[in-house]
């Protein structure tokens, strides 16, 4: 990889809403997201694991963007 070929994060928000995207954050080896459409509901453990629903269930990622664990299943659905 090339240095003009690194992915930049982008910075979103404004004021203390600030924040700027990783790239490559929770994308599957396709470059394509993990999760779909989402529902915002997200809660971050002691261990700085992310927890996230989404239409198929709750996916945990890794503070790295790794998916670590997925609950699925009607059960888990639209939570």
């Amino acid at each position: 990889m090339f240095a003009a070929d690194k992915v930049a994060p982008v910075r979103m928000g404004s004021g203390l809403m600030t924040f700027e995207t990783v790239p490559g954050w929770g994308l599957d080896g396709n470059g394509k997201s993990v999760l779909g459409p989402t529902h915002g509901g997200v809660v971050v453990d002691k261990a700085g694991n992310i927890y996230t629903s989404a239409n198929s269930g709750v996916f945990v990622f890794s503070p790295t963007g790794k998916v670590v664990r997925k609950f699925l299943g009607k059960d888990y659905t639209n939570i």
